[in-house]
């Protein structure tokens, strides 16, 4: 819908007004649907001077005017006794304003009226009376002809100014209708140039797809090859793609008698219209008279009005590298989430003993600022023992990442000599027999002789051997046992370290020695560990030529046993023997048992 102040050209119309006002000695307004005041021509004395200078009659004169407004073609009469005349302003059925003359008598006023009107606001009365005067008095005929008189003005500025707009409006559309042509035209364009961008690179991707598939594709249409890829140019040894275009497939191979029933029932199912799934068929090559084992695929090919055949040939060369290429993938994605997985956990392995360190030393440093000496003296004994420890946590750890990189790099050297393994086991176990003492864990230690010789490396033995004990320890609750032995198992020593723990479950015993794998890997496990401790064992005692072995039920416990080749006793004086020696470091102890709490 059109508005008012939309139609009308302000300026020439308040001219026009005016002028209409001084043939009719009338004040004329211009009023939209809302009441408000468009166009107003010079108001009377009487309104000018006294009723909109007073605020109650304003305000009441204000109002009345969108009620007056609604008055169409009376002359109601005011609060004040004057009259009003208005005609409506129609376009297309609608008003979409009003022409209002007023104010005027229509008959002769009552001055007592006026005077009690006077008194009554304060108004001079002399002043005010003499502004009445010039009220004009306006006879019905000259109503009727002061309202046919605006509505011919209504109806020339509506058929001038409407046209006009039309006019506008219609040139308006017709710009923004072109602006969004010439916008969807360019859309339209750059959409046009994605998809032919779109299209070639699929095209150029196809084509390299298609050529680079090991698999022999052809499109086969009334019997004839009208599409192939490179590797049918090259199985069928010809110079060009374009070589194999209108050849008959019968014309490169045929098919091997064995397999000549199969065939058959594969083109009575082609006939029928189904798609074929890979069938193994023997082709022999009409070029070389060779043989080729080989899996063909035929499916249904409509494109546009031809209606042919895709066939599909795998020779099963390919396909046993294919699966190899596969499994060797999914290898290579399982040990990187192998080295993910463990990497995630060793962050963890080296914070918490971090943070154990930090809050000890902030810990001393805040009993070092009080005044309590002695208080002072017994926690700094006790958390340093608690930051020794945890330093030895996180040298084990480095230790092992160490040796596992050398292990891998083939930096890892060894200092093989012969030991009586017997005594060099027995000082490892009774070295850590009080950490089992602490932990309400009994033990036992037997041998079968008090001599059995091999050739190894001393601190790597003692490394295998405390590393299995420290694992015993961990997941063996209070109260169990451990027990170890060395014993003579055909021409091994056989050393056999076992708890009466958790157990390990069978679908997980096969992969505890593999590099960064864990039977329980979350965060909330039971004891600590980096997932590499039982590998190391495995690395260290292969390469001092032994093997290591584990059986387990689950809640009754595990046995680990470690062999290595016997030597000779003819050697003699070579020998070293350890049973009235210390360990060859201490502190090895400490480290390998650092994370036992």
């Amino acid at each position: 819908m059109y508005k008012l102040d939309e139609l009308i050209d302000m300026q020439a119309i308040s001219s026009m007004i005016d002028n209409l006002s001084k043939i009719t000695d009338i004040t004329i307004f211009v009023i939209n649907v809302h009441g408000d005041i468009i166009i107003e021509s010079p108001n009377s004395k009487l309104c000018k001077n006294f009723h909109r200078k007073c605020p109650t009659l304003n305000h009441i004169c204000s109002n009345n005017k969108h009620l007056l407004a609604c008055s169409i073609d009376k002359s109601p009469k005011c609060h004040l006794g004057l009259s009003n005349l208005s005609v409506p302003i129609i376009l297309c059925k609608n008003i979409i304003g009003y022409i209002q003359l007023g104010q005027f008598f229509t008959e002769k006023p009552d001055l007592d009226f006026y005077k009690k009107k006077c008194d009554f606001y304060g108004f001079n009365e002399k002043e005010y009376f003499e502004a009445l005067k010039e009220i004009t008095i306006v006879s019905e005929d000259k109503l009727e002809s002061y309202k046919n008189l605006i509505t011919q003005f209504i109806s020339t500025i509506l058929k001038k100014d409407y046209t006009s707009l039309l006019q506008k409006k219609q040139r308006c559309i017709l710009r923004t209708s072109n602006k969004l042509l010439e916008s969807k035209i360019k859309e339209k364009n750059i959409e046009l140039k994605k998809m032919n961008m779109i299209y070639k690179e699929s095209r150029e991707k196809y084509k390299i797809l298609l050529d680079y598939l090991p698999d022999i594709l052809y499109v086969m249409v009334d019997g004839k090859i009208t599409f192939a890829n490179k590797a049918a140019q090259l199985f069928f040894n010809l110079p060009k793609i374009t070589d194999l275009i209108g050849i008959n497939q019968k014309d490169l191979f045929s098919v091997h008698s064995s397999d000549l029933e199969k065939f058959r029932k594969i083109l009575d199912h082609i006939s029928s219209g189904e798609d074929i799934p890979f069938s193994e068929i023997k082709l022999i090559r009409k070029d070389t008279n060779k043989v080729v084992n080989t899996l063909i695929g035929v499916n249904k090919y409509i494109f546009d009005d031809y209606n042919g055949f895709l066939v599909m040939i795998r020779t099963l060369e390919y396909k046993n590298k294919a699966d190899e290429y596969s499994q060797l993938l999914n290898e290579a994605i399982s040990y990187d989430k192998l080295k993910t997985d463990f990497f995630s956990n060793m962050s963890h392995e080296f914070l918490t003993p971090l943070n154990v360190i930090i809050s000890a030393l902030q810990v001393l440093e805040l009993y070092s600022k009080t005044n309590d000496l002695n208080t002072y003296i017994n926690k700094n004994e006790e958390y340093r023992k608690i930051i020794k420890k945890n330093s030895y946590r996180l040298l084990k750890l480095s230790n092992n990442m160490i040796d596992i990189t050398k292990i891998d790099s083939g930096f890892l050297k060894l200092t093989l000599v012969p030991h009586n393994i017997v005594s060099l086991v027995k000082n490892i176990c009774f070295s850590v027999k009080h950490y089992m003492k602490e932990n309400k864990l009994s033990f036992e230690f037997t041998k079968e002789s008090n001599e059995l010789f091999i050739i190894c490396d001393e601190e790597k033995i003692e490394r295998i051997i405390l590393n299995l004990l420290s694992n015993a320890i961990k997941f063996t609750p209070t109260g169990g046992k451990i027990s170890v032995s060395v014993a003579a198992v055909n021409n091994y020593a056989c050393i056999t370290v076992k708890d009466t723990g958790i157990g390990i479950p069978l679908n997980k015993q096969k992969i505890i020695f593999e590099r960064f794998r864990q039977v329980d890997k979350s965060f909330t496990r039971i004891s600590e560990g980096s997932g590499i401790g039982l590998s190391l064992v495995k690395s260290l005692t292969e390469m001092q030529m032994g093997r290591i072995a584990v059986s387990s039920e689950l809640q009754k416990g595990s046995e680990f046993r470690l062999y290595f080749p016997l030597m000779k006793s003819e050697l003699g004086t070579s020998f070293i023997d350890r049973s009235n020696s210390v360990l060859s470091n201490v502190d090895s102890i400490s480290i390998e048992f650092s994370d036992i709490y």
